[in-house]
């Protein structure tokens, strides 16, 4: 299985700058809901009744640690997780900015995300060693063991699919 691990290998992938004080638990949070609405509706028409089976878990957790200021994994985004960048060496080299690293299927923008401005795809912000906290376990990992361990989910969802139909 391929996995994503730098940021140009996909043509959807979209980069951008967040800026106005804002830490990554801000950005998170404002992508959260954008991305849980849309996982509820379709251009604010309500399909579905259900949310996200993750949806209350992550926005409690949220609530409940707001000076949270380290990197983030979105994991539910379209096509690739999101990562959220927002560590010191951000501070230092831009002031008070967030680089997002996405996917360009949702409408971020559109939906009332502020974008500064959008990054070059071929600029490289990613080193192996940042850490993000994944709201899929709140735990810290680096890029490379999230994209393992989300291989591993994925195989093995595929493997009890596969059981089930065989049943």
């Amino acid at each position: 299985m391929k996995v994503k691990l730098d940021l140009t290998t996909n043509s959807s992938n979209e980069s951008f700058v967040i800026s106005g004080g804002k830490k990554p638990i801000d950005v998170a949070k404002e992508m959260l809901e954008i991305l849980f609405n849309n996982w509820r509706g379709l251009n604010g028409i309500k399909v579905k009744k259900i949310e996200h089976p993750r949806e209350k878990q992550v926005m409690k957790w949220i609530r409940e640690n707001p000076g949270f200021d380290e990197n983030i994994i979105i994991p539910w985004t379209c096509n690739f997780p999101t990562f959220i960048f927002g560590g010191n060496w951000i501070d230092q080299a831009m002031g008070r900015k967030i680089i997002v690293d996405t996917c360009n299927n949702e409408s971020w923008k559109t939906n009332g995300l502020e974008i500064e401005h959008f990054l070059d795809p071929s600029s490289n912000h990613n080193n192996p060693n940042d850490e993000f906290l994944d709201l899929t376990d709140f735990k810290s990992k680096t890029r490379e063991q999230f994209n393992q361990e989300d291989s591993e989910r994925f195989e093995k969802e595929i493997a009890e699919i596969k059981k089930r139909k065989t049943k």
